[in-house]
């Protein structure tokens, strides 16, 4: 109820973010990753659907996309065909997993984890396989994993720490490391330089 509420509010308020969510009339405010509600709303508006209906689809939608994502991850770290399926079947069929990117809160949810699958994709490639033109793709998934949900910027951090522990520990790597970090925090900082500025750290925390 409060993403489609959140959506309704940047309608309401021409796209612009407002102080605070009118959910619930208590105040709470508008400091979560927005880019899927940006996108719900969009597409509510360009094709005059409504939002209930985004919130019904949108996120099966996208939880969709995660399989053959994922499928092209495990490609690229096991190097085999058969497994890669194998492995991807598995977490197709995860239960718990389908659920968790379908409903309720899964528009923010399905999008994070795509974003995440393509950001741990990109940032193997520049750790494991020296890719230097890898880079780009990690400047721009990271970043739009940090617009799209909270708890898989944490995963969008510590994952790739961990493969360059595994597959490099070079310094190369690491200043390549740094250059993608930097990179998201051009792209994804000005929200939260917003956020903080009108309501502190505390609603970030």
């Amino acid at each position: 109820g409060m993403f489609y509420v959140m959506m309704k509010d940047l309608q309401a308020n021409h796209y612009i973010p407002p102080l605070y969510t009118t959910y619930n009339y208590l105040n709470i405010p508008f400091a979560y990753p927005p880019l899927a509600f940006y996108i719900g709303a969009g597409i509510s508006d360009l094709l005059n659907i409504s939002l209930i209906d985004v919130l019904r689809w949108l996120p099966a939608m996208i939880n969709t996309i995660c399989v053959p994502v994922f499928y092209f991850l495990v490609k690229e770290i096991m190097e085999d065909k058969f497994k890669s399926a194998v492995a991807t079947l598995v977490f197709a069929l995860t239960p718990h997993l389908n659920a968790w990117l379908s409903v309720g809160g899964g528009l923010t949810r399905s999008l994070g984890t795509l974003f995440l699958i393509l950001t741990v994709l990109f940032t193997y490639r520049i750790f494991a396989k020296n890719d230097t033109n890898a880079i780009w793709g990690a400047i721009i998934f990271g970043s739009l994993t940090v617009l799209s949900h909270t708890e898989s910027t944490v995963f969008a951090i510590a994952i790739p720490i961990y493969i360059w522990l595994a597959k490099s520990r070079s310094l190369k790597s690491a200043l390549q490391g740094g250059l993608v970090a930097l990179g998201v925090l051009i792209l994804a900082g000005p929200w939260y330089g917003m956020v903080t500025s009108r309501h502190g750290f505390e609603a970030l925390l």
